[in-house]
């Protein structure tokens, strides 16, 4: 009996498909989540960039508000120079601070990522060996049956 006429044939091959449909949908997954823990850490990235113009843009409205306090005196009456300096060491501790924070938490999401990364890939192996080693069986057994049934018919 030739595998046109069979119709076991066609049944393990519809099933051989949807195995390797489900195979290649399984890598897609996990694809996306490794894409996903990416840009997590690409995101903790932009907050480091807005959290430092967010202390530029604080430390510039001290300074306009000490220059119209200054405006609003008597000239030579106030001397708001060492004020400016205090604000100016706050705002440079504090970006310090978070630039230190920032960098362990980065340094921190990137070894996660990576150590994501090699999990997923230890996954997909895993899965992969898995899915070969049923689409084997799978091909012994169709085998079989083809034989069987070919016997049946002879």
């Amino acid at each position: 009996m030739s595998d046109t006429t069979n119709p076991m044939t066609a049944a393990f091959e519809m099933q051989r498909q949807m195995i390797e449909q489900t195979q290649e949908m399984t890598h897609e997954a996990v694809d996306v989540q490794k894409d996903s823990v990416h840009q997590f850490v690409d995101a903790i990235e932009n907050m480091e960039s807005l959290a430092e113009q967010n202390n530029d843009a604080s430390k510039q409205a001290v300074h306009a508000y000490f220059d119209a306090m200054a405006s609003m005196l008597p000239e030579g009456s106030a001397d708001l120079s060492e004020f400016e300096e205090m604000v100016d060491d706050g705002f440079d501790r504090l970006t310090e601070s978070q630039q230190q924070a920032f960098d362990a938490m980065n340094d921190a999401m990137k070894d996660g990522a990576s150590a994501y990364d090699e999990f997923a890939d230890a996954y997909v192996d895993a899965v992969d060996s898995s899915f070969d080693s049923f689409l084997d069986t799978h091909e012994d057994v169709e085998a079989e049956v083809e034989d069987a049934t070919e016997s049946l018919s002879a």
